[in-house]
Protein backbone atom coordinates (compact mmCIF):
# COMPACT_ATOMS: atom_id res chain seq x y z
CA UNK A 1 0.00 0.00 0.00
CA UNK A 2 1.00 3.59 -0.83
CA UNK A 3 1.90 6.07 2.11
CA UNK A 4 3.80 9.34 1.54
CA UNK A 5 3.68 11.34 5.14
CA UNK A 6 6.21 14.07 3.40
CA UNK A 7 4.91 14.77 -0.35
CA UNK A 8 0.70 13.67 0.50
CA UNK A 9 -0.09 13.08 -3.09
CA UNK A 10 -3.40 11.22 -3.85
CA UNK A 11 -3.14 7.82 -4.64
CA UNK A 12 -6.58 6.65 -4.16
CA UNK A 13 -8.68 6.07 -7.38
CA UNK A 14 -10.86 9.31 -6.50
CA UNK A 15 -8.77 12.23 -5.97
CA UNK A 16 -10.25 15.49 -6.11
CA UNK A 17 -10.31 16.85 -9.88
CA UNK A 18 -7.49 16.40 -11.92
CA UNK A 19 -8.13 20.24 -13.54
CA UNK A 20 -8.38 21.86 -9.89
CA UNK A 21 -5.46 20.61 -8.66
CA UNK A 22 -2.96 21.03 -11.54
CA UNK A 23 -4.83 24.06 -13.01
CA UNK A 24 -5.65 25.90 -9.33
CA UNK A 25 -4.34 28.85 -7.90
CA UNK A 26 -2.62 26.81 -5.60
CA UNK A 27 -0.27 25.38 -8.57
CA UNK A 28 1.97 28.04 -8.52
CA UNK A 29 0.96 29.98 -5.09
CA UNK A 30 1.90 26.92 -2.46
CA UNK A 31 5.37 26.63 -4.29
CA UNK A 32 6.21 30.18 -4.33
CA UNK A 33 4.95 30.41 -0.23
CA UNK A 34 7.38 26.45 0.08
CA UNK A 35 9.97 29.04 -1.78
CA UNK A 36 9.82 32.25 0.56
CA UNK A 37 9.92 30.12 3.43
CA UNK A 38 12.88 28.20 2.53
CA UNK A 39 14.78 31.46 1.52
CA UNK A 40 14.18 33.23 5.35
CA UNK A 41 14.96 29.43 6.68
CA UNK A 42 18.10 28.98 4.96
CA UNK A 43 19.25 32.67 5.52
CA UNK A 44 18.91 32.83 8.51
CA UNK A 45 19.85 29.80 9.87
CA UNK A 46 23.05 30.04 7.56
CA UNK A 47 23.46 33.21 9.81
CA UNK A 48 23.42 31.08 13.09
CA UNK A 49 25.79 28.86 12.46
CA UNK A 50 27.93 31.19 11.19
CA UNK A 51 27.94 33.08 14.56
CA UNK A 52 28.42 30.43 16.83
CA UNK A 53 31.37 28.54 14.93
CA UNK A 54 33.09 32.61 14.11
CA UNK A 55 32.42 33.64 17.65
CA UNK A 56 34.46 31.55 20.04
CA UNK A 57 32.36 33.56 23.00
CA UNK A 58 29.13 31.42 21.60
CA UNK A 59 30.82 28.00 21.87
CA UNK A 60 28.70 26.81 24.75
CA UNK A 61 26.77 23.40 25.06
CA UNK A 62 23.60 25.27 24.51
CA UNK A 63 24.59 26.96 21.57
CA UNK A 64 26.20 23.63 20.47
CA UNK A 65 22.84 22.05 20.26
CA UNK A 66 21.55 25.17 18.65
CA UNK A 67 23.67 24.86 16.13
CA UNK A 68 22.84 21.16 15.23
CA UNK A 69 19.33 22.14 15.49
CA UNK A 70 20.31 24.71 12.54
CA UNK A 71 21.81 22.40 10.72
CA UNK A 72 18.62 20.00 10.81
CA UNK A 73 16.51 23.11 10.03
CA UNK A 74 18.57 23.88 7.08
CA UNK A 75 19.00 20.03 5.57
CA UNK A 76 15.07 19.86 6.07
CA UNK A 77 14.14 22.58 4.11
CA UNK A 78 16.54 21.86 1.07
CA UNK A 79 15.57 18.36 1.19
CA UNK A 80 12.25 18.59 1.30
CA UNK A 81 11.04 21.48 -0.04
CA UNK A 82 11.80 21.82 -3.53
CA UNK A 83 10.84 18.26 -4.18
CA UNK A 84 7.38 18.96 -2.23
CA UNK A 85 7.40 21.97 -4.54
CA UNK A 86 7.53 20.47 -7.62
CA UNK A 87 4.58 18.16 -6.36
CA UNK A 88 1.95 20.90 -6.75
CA UNK A 89 3.53 22.41 -9.95
CA UNK A 90 4.04 18.93 -12.11
CA UNK A 91 1.56 15.80 -11.88
CA UNK A 92 4.45 13.28 -12.26
CA UNK A 93 7.55 12.92 -10.37
CA UNK A 94 10.61 13.37 -12.36
CA UNK A 95 14.02 12.95 -10.45
CA UNK A 96 14.00 9.31 -10.59
CA UNK A 97 13.70 6.14 -8.07
CA UNK A 98 17.35 7.03 -6.61
CA UNK A 99 16.30 11.16 -5.37
CA UNK A 100 13.10 8.94 -4.36
CA UNK A 101 14.52 7.57 -1.98
CA UNK A 102 17.14 10.01 -0.59
CA UNK A 103 14.50 12.67 -0.72
CA UNK A 104 11.51 10.05 1.69
CA UNK A 105 14.90 9.00 3.78
CA UNK A 106 16.62 12.52 4.42
CA UNK A 107 12.90 14.18 5.14
CA UNK A 108 12.82 11.22 8.17
CA UNK A 109 16.03 11.47 9.32
CA UNK A 110 16.29 15.40 9.71
CA UNK A 111 12.87 15.51 11.50
CA UNK A 112 13.87 12.47 13.72
CA UNK A 113 17.24 14.77 14.67
CA UNK A 114 14.89 17.76 15.43
CA UNK A 115 12.82 16.14 17.90
CA UNK A 116 15.67 14.45 19.72
CA UNK A 117 17.67 17.67 19.58
CA UNK A 118 15.20 19.49 21.14
CA UNK A 119 14.75 17.60 24.09
CA UNK A 120 18.76 17.30 24.70
CA UNK A 121 18.77 21.26 24.75
CA UNK A 122 15.91 20.99 27.53
CA UNK A 123 17.48 18.44 29.31
CA UNK A 124 20.69 20.38 28.97
CA UNK A 125 19.02 23.34 30.49
CA UNK A 126 17.50 21.08 33.37
CA UNK A 127 20.76 20.08 34.17
CA UNK A 128 22.39 24.26 34.54
CA UNK A 129 19.15 24.75 36.71
CA UNK A 130 19.23 21.53 39.27
CA UNK A 131 22.66 21.35 39.14
CA UNK A 132 24.61 25.23 38.36
CA UNK A 133 27.99 24.43 39.76
CA UNK A 134 28.58 20.34 39.27
CA UNK A 135 27.13 20.12 35.47
CA UNK A 136 29.75 21.86 34.22
CA UNK A 137 31.94 19.00 34.47
CA UNK A 138 29.79 17.22 31.83
CA UNK A 139 27.62 20.27 30.45
CA UNK A 140 30.38 20.73 27.94
CA UNK A 141 31.59 21.72 24.60
CA UNK A 142 32.69 18.69 23.83
CA UNK A 143 29.91 16.86 25.11
CA UNK A 144 27.52 18.70 23.14
CA UNK A 145 29.17 17.78 20.07
CA UNK A 146 29.23 13.96 21.28
CA UNK A 147 25.66 13.88 21.84
CA UNK A 148 24.98 15.85 18.50
CA UNK A 149 26.82 13.46 16.47
CA UNK A 150 25.18 10.07 18.17
CA UNK A 151 21.32 12.02 17.64
CA UNK A 152 22.27 12.23 14.03
CA UNK A 153 23.47 8.49 13.57
CA UNK A 154 20.44 7.08 15.84
CA UNK A 155 18.07 9.43 13.46
CA UNK A 156 20.12 7.52 10.32
CA UNK A 157 19.47 4.14 11.94
CA UNK A 158 16.13 4.92 12.80
CA UNK A 159 14.84 6.14 9.27
CA UNK A 160 16.40 3.24 7.38
CA UNK A 161 12.50 1.79 6.51
CA UNK A 162 11.62 4.77 4.66
CA UNK A 163 14.79 4.31 2.13
CA UNK A 164 13.41 0.44 1.76
CA UNK A 165 9.68 1.14 1.57
CA UNK A 166 10.21 4.28 -0.59
CA UNK A 167 10.22 3.86 -4.32
CA UNK A 168 8.41 4.65 -7.98
CA UNK A 169 5.17 3.36 -8.91
CA UNK A 170 2.96 3.91 -11.92
CA UNK A 171 -0.86 5.87 -11.65
CA UNK A 172 -3.22 7.31 -13.74
CA UNK A 173 -4.05 10.69 -12.63
CA UNK A 174 -5.01 13.13 -16.06
CA UNK A 175 -2.77 10.59 -17.42
CA UNK A 176 0.03 8.02 -16.79
CA UNK A 177 1.90 9.08 -13.88
CA UNK A 178 4.38 8.37 -11.84
CA UNK A 179 4.54 8.09 -8.26
CA UNK A 180 7.28 8.58 -5.25
CA UNK A 181 5.83 7.34 -1.82
CA UNK A 182 6.33 4.75 0.89
CA UNK A 183 4.99 1.14 -0.01
CA UNK A 184 4.52 -0.71 2.64
CA UNK A 185 3.49 -4.29 2.44
CA UNK A 186 0.04 -3.79 3.82
CA UNK A 187 -1.80 -1.03 5.52
CA UNK A 188 -1.05 -2.54 9.52
CA UNK A 189 2.87 -1.69 7.97
CA UNK A 190 2.09 1.71 7.11
CA UNK A 191 0.12 2.22 10.64
CA UNK A 192 2.73 0.71 12.39
CA UNK A 193 5.67 2.72 11.12
CA UNK A 194 3.75 6.03 11.53
CA UNK A 195 2.65 5.27 14.98
CA UNK A 196 6.22 4.52 15.50
CA UNK A 197 7.70 7.66 14.18
CA UNK A 198 4.65 9.35 15.51
CA UNK A 199 5.53 8.73 19.08
CA UNK A 200 9.14 8.20 18.86
CA UNK A 201 9.98 11.48 17.48
CA UNK A 202 6.76 13.70 18.17
CA UNK A 203 5.05 12.81 20.97
CA UNK A 204 7.11 11.24 23.62
CA UNK A 205 10.11 14.12 22.95
CA UNK A 206 6.71 16.74 23.56
CA UNK A 207 6.16 15.32 26.79
CA UNK A 208 9.94 15.06 28.13
CA UNK A 209 10.22 18.35 26.86
CA UNK A 210 6.80 19.81 28.52
CA UNK A 211 7.78 18.09 31.73
CA UNK A 212 11.31 19.67 31.71
CA UNK A 213 10.20 23.31 30.79
CA UNK A 214 7.21 23.06 33.84
CA UNK A 215 10.00 22.32 36.08
CA UNK A 216 12.68 25.24 34.96
CA UNK A 217 9.84 27.77 35.20
CA UNK A 218 8.97 26.29 38.78
CA UNK A 219 12.51 26.78 40.16
CA UNK A 220 13.22 29.97 37.66
CA UNK A 221 10.74 31.65 38.65
CA UNK A 222 8.56 30.21 41.50
CA UNK A 223 11.36 29.31 44.01
CA UNK A 224 15.13 29.46 44.27
CA UNK A 225 17.16 27.74 41.84
CA UNK A 226 19.14 24.60 43.52
CA UNK A 227 22.53 25.08 44.59
CA UNK A 228 22.33 29.19 45.04
CA UNK A 229 23.09 28.83 48.94
CA UNK A 230 26.26 27.50 47.61
CA UNK A 231 26.94 30.14 45.19
CA UNK A 232 25.27 32.93 47.87
CA UNK A 233 28.88 32.58 49.19
CA UNK A 234 31.02 32.13 45.98
CA UNK A 235 29.40 35.74 44.41
CA UNK A 236 28.20 39.03 45.70
CA UNK A 237 24.57 39.69 45.12
CA UNK A 238 24.54 41.42 41.94
CA UNK A 239 26.38 38.80 40.31
CA UNK A 240 24.46 36.17 41.33
CA UNK A 241 21.06 38.12 40.17
CA UNK A 242 22.84 38.38 36.65
CA UNK A 243 23.22 35.01 36.98
CA UNK A 244 20.19 33.79 37.28
CA UNK A 245 18.36 36.43 34.74
CA UNK A 246 20.98 34.77 32.22
CA UNK A 247 19.70 31.20 32.77
CA UNK A 248 16.13 32.74 32.39
CA UNK A 249 16.99 34.27 28.82
CA UNK A 250 18.29 31.26 28.22
CA UNK A 251 15.84 29.35 29.16
CA UNK A 252 12.98 31.41 27.58
CA UNK A 253 15.08 30.64 24.15
CA UNK A 254 14.80 26.79 24.92
CA UNK A 255 11.35 27.02 25.71
CA UNK A 256 9.99 29.20 22.72
CA UNK A 257 11.90 26.35 20.29
CA UNK A 258 10.18 23.86 21.54
CA UNK A 259 7.22 25.54 21.89
CA UNK A 260 6.87 26.78 18.37
CA UNK A 261 7.93 22.69 17.42
CA UNK A 262 4.97 21.32 19.30
CA UNK A 263 3.23 23.83 17.78
CA UNK A 264 3.51 23.85 14.33
CA UNK A 265 4.66 20.06 13.84
CA UNK A 266 1.21 18.96 15.68
CA UNK A 267 -0.99 19.62 12.66
CA UNK A 268 1.26 17.60 10.11
CA UNK A 269 1.89 14.63 12.38
CA UNK A 270 -2.28 14.38 13.64
CA UNK A 271 -2.56 14.56 9.54
CA UNK A 272 -0.34 11.46 9.18
CA UNK A 273 -1.74 9.07 11.97
CA UNK A 274 -5.55 10.15 11.34
CA UNK A 275 -3.99 9.09 7.65
CA UNK A 276 -2.60 5.58 8.84
CA UNK A 277 -5.92 4.35 10.39
CA UNK A 278 -8.45 5.18 8.37
CA UNK A 279 -7.56 3.42 5.13
CA UNK A 280 -10.70 5.33 3.15
CA UNK A 281 -9.72 9.02 4.26
CA UNK A 282 -11.39 11.16 2.40
CA UNK A 283 -9.79 12.87 -0.57
CA UNK A 284 -11.29 16.35 -0.96
CA UNK A 285 -10.87 19.67 -1.51
CA UNK A 286 -10.95 20.56 1.89
CA UNK A 287 -8.76 17.71 3.32
CA UNK A 288 -6.23 18.66 0.23
CA UNK A 289 -6.22 22.52 1.40
CA UNK A 290 -5.57 21.36 5.13
CA UNK A 291 -2.78 19.60 4.24
CA UNK A 292 -0.97 22.00 2.49
CA UNK A 293 -1.63 24.53 5.49
CA UNK A 294 -0.06 21.53 7.86
CA UNK A 295 3.25 21.32 5.45
CA UNK A 296 3.36 25.30 5.84
CA UNK A 297 3.31 25.33 9.46
CA UNK A 298 6.07 22.59 9.47
CA UNK A 299 8.64 24.81 6.96
CA UNK A 300 7.14 27.45 8.73
CA UNK A 301 9.15 26.06 12.31
CA UNK A 302 12.41 25.78 10.23
CA UNK A 303 12.09 29.48 9.55
CA UNK A 304 11.18 31.16 12.29
CA UNK A 305 13.71 29.61 15.00
CA UNK A 306 16.44 32.32 13.91
CA UNK A 307 14.06 34.90 14.53
CA UNK A 308 13.36 33.68 18.11
CA UNK A 309 17.31 33.29 18.63
CA UNK A 310 17.60 36.90 17.45
CA UNK A 311 14.58 38.28 19.46
CA UNK A 312 15.53 36.53 22.82
CA UNK A 313 18.77 35.60 22.33
CA UNK A 314 21.02 39.24 23.59
CA UNK A 315 24.20 37.58 22.95
CA UNK A 316 22.84 36.13 18.95
CA UNK A 317 22.29 40.02 18.32
CA UNK A 318 25.66 41.45 19.79
CA UNK A 319 28.09 38.78 17.99
CA UNK A 320 25.54 39.97 14.79
CA UNK A 321 26.21 43.52 15.50
CA UNK A 322 30.25 41.98 15.45
CA UNK A 323 29.89 40.59 11.85
CA UNK A 324 29.30 44.09 10.57
CA UNK A 325 31.46 46.43 9.13
CA UNK A 326 32.46 48.98 11.11
CA UNK A 327 30.18 51.79 9.50
CA UNK A 328 27.07 50.13 9.84
CA UNK A 329 27.93 49.40 13.39
CA UNK A 330 25.93 51.42 16.20
CA UNK A 331 27.91 54.61 16.54
CA UNK A 332 27.78 56.33 20.03
CA UNK A 333 25.65 59.73 19.59
CA UNK A 334 27.83 63.12 20.68
CA UNK A 335 27.60 64.38 24.35
CA UNK A 336 26.03 67.23 25.25
CA UNK A 337 27.74 70.33 25.73
CA UNK A 338 25.54 70.35 28.86
CA UNK A 339 27.36 67.42 30.64
CA UNK A 340 28.75 67.53 33.46
CA UNK A 341 32.41 67.44 33.50
CA UNK A 342 32.67 63.70 34.72
CA UNK A 343 29.97 62.09 32.20
CA UNK A 344 31.76 64.10 29.41
CA UNK A 345 35.27 62.33 30.38
CA UNK A 346 33.74 59.07 30.84
CA UNK A 347 32.15 59.58 27.27
CA UNK A 348 34.77 57.65 24.61
CA UNK A 349 33.45 57.58 21.35
CA UNK A 350 34.35 54.50 19.41
CA UNK A 351 34.15 54.99 15.64
CA UNK A 352 32.52 57.20 13.40
CA UNK A 353 32.07 57.52 9.55
CA UNK A 354 33.25 60.57 7.68
CA UNK A 355 31.75 62.01 4.66
CA UNK A 356 33.55 59.60 2.50
CA UNK A 357 32.10 56.36 4.37
CA UNK A 358 35.61 55.58 5.35
CA UNK A 359 35.77 54.01 9.19
CA UNK A 360 38.36 56.11 11.08
CA UNK A 361 39.58 56.29 14.70
CA UNK A 362 38.06 59.89 16.32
Amino acid sequence: MAWDNITGNWTTESPPAAEELVFGLDAWLVPMIFGALAVIGLVGNSLVIHIILRDKAMHTATNYFILSLAVTDMAFLAFSVPFTASTYLLPSWVFGEFMCKFVMYMNQVTVTATCITLTAMSVDRCLAIARPLTSHRWRTPRMAKLVSVCIWLVSFLASVPVAVYARLEDYYWAGPQVYCAEFYPSWAWAAAYTTWSFVAAYLLPVVIITACCGWMVRRLWCTQVSGIATVDKLVPSRSRDSLTQQKRKTTLIVMAVVALFAICWGPIQVLNMIRSYHPDFPFTMTTYYIKIWAHCMSYANSSVNPVVYAWLGENFRKSFRKMLPGCLQKVPVAPSPYLTPTKAKNWKPVMTCVEDLACTKC
